[in-house]
């Protein structure tokens, strides 16, 4: 039973320090790289408002999969109703994976195509990159934690 808490803890803190990285992305995006002059919105790091829009809108999304995979996670045996979330969870997390990629790509194209290069841009490259790591080192935990409580149940 301790070697289940311990994974759960983990996966806990995995998905706490997505929706803070998240969170982080999204200020990072919006103080420093939207600019307002007059009446209008500039993001001259993306090319486009729409772009930084994009951008703010994924972070926000990282925001919102991390608090409900925490709330998943702490309602684990709690509720009969999320019995299928709980068992798909590291489905859930690495199903993430490949749409974090895709706008990481989206995010170095962009940023290579206004040849853009500054520390924020760093920084976002970055929150990215852990974001994913962080969604594939949870989706790994919770897997190995299945096969723990298979291996106990047997």
């Amino acid at each position: 039973m301790a070697e289940i808490a311990k994974f759960k803890v983990i996966r806990w803190i995995l998905y706490l320090a997505m929706m803070f990285n998240s969170y982080m992305l999204n200020q990072n995006i919006s103080n420093n790289l939207k600019f307002i002059i007059g009446e209008k919105v500039w993001c001259p790091a993306f090319g486009s408002n729409a772009r930084c829009d994009v951008a703010l809108l994924h972070s926000i999304i990282g925001i919102i999969s991390g608090a409900s995979l925490f709330l998943m996670g702490i309602l684990d045996d709690d509720t009969k109703k999320l019995k299928f979330f709980n068992k798909n969870e590291s489905i859930l997390c690495l199903i993430q994976v490949p749409i974090w990629i895709g706008f990481f790509i989206n995010i170095f194209q962009w940023t290579k195509e206004m040849e853009t290069s500054a520390f924020e841009i760093n920084c976002i490259y970055i929150s990215i990159l852990a974001n994913i790591s962080f969604l594939i080192c949870s989706g790994i935990v919770s897997y190995i934690e299945k096969g723990v409580r298979i291996s106990r149940e047997n």
